[in-house]
């Protein structure tokens, strides 16, 4: 279980059983706020709207960093690293896309194409020699610029002026990590 194994490596000499009781409490906590926040975001009228939306939205990314370095970090073959990281994309984008205007059907076909680009990145990086912290971080700068220009498009809201700010922060993404992160 990765939230045991991280909390023992913190702290060396906690016991087993304080790490799952410590990760039981901190997955729940979340698993709970996570609920609360998506009961708010079912009515767009709702107060309170937006800012758990901000919250979800932020959470997952968070998620999708997880997901996206423990996937790499298994080093498993390209077949199998290439689907979980298209499935995981998939859902993580489709619920960033569900509340744009439209039809379900719309988020779905830009969720799976979202996730099939996931896939073919996944699949490249597995030829590449660069750490799980930085393939994952990639993966989420990919993540993130996928998602935000379809849900631009969705919104009707795509000009050059939106092409360009992803576009700068693609570079800078991308430089950050060349020159912190591909060690």
């Amino acid at each position: 279980f990765p939230a045991v194994r991280l909390l023992l490596a913190l702290r060396p000499g906690l016991p087993l059983w304080a790490g799952w009781a410590l990760a039981l409490l901190g997955v729940g906590t979340l698993l709970s706020l996570t609920l609360a926040l998506e009961y708010q975001t079912v009515d767009p009228a709702a107060v309170g709207y937006n800012s758990a939306r901000l919250m979800l939205t932020a959470f997952t990314h968070l998620v999708a960093l997880a997901l996206f370095i423990l996937i790499y970090h298994a080093k498993a073959r390209s077949l199998l690293s290439a689907t979980a990281t298209l499935a995981t994309a998939s859902l993580l984008a489709l619920d960033l896309l569900r509340n744009t205007p439209g039809r379900l059907r719309r988020a779905l076909l830009y969720a799976g194409i979202v996730g099939l680009v996931m896939g073919q990145a996944v699949w490249a990086l597995n030829y590449w020699r660069v750490n799980s912290l930085a393939a994952g971080t990639l993966l989420l700068l990919f993540f993130y610029v996928a998602t935000g220009l379809s849900q631009q498009y969705l919104q009707g809201a795509l000009t050059r002026r939106v092409l360009a700010e992803f576009a700068l922060m693609t570079l800078v993404g991308i430089g950050l990590l060349v020159r912190y992160g591909l060690r």
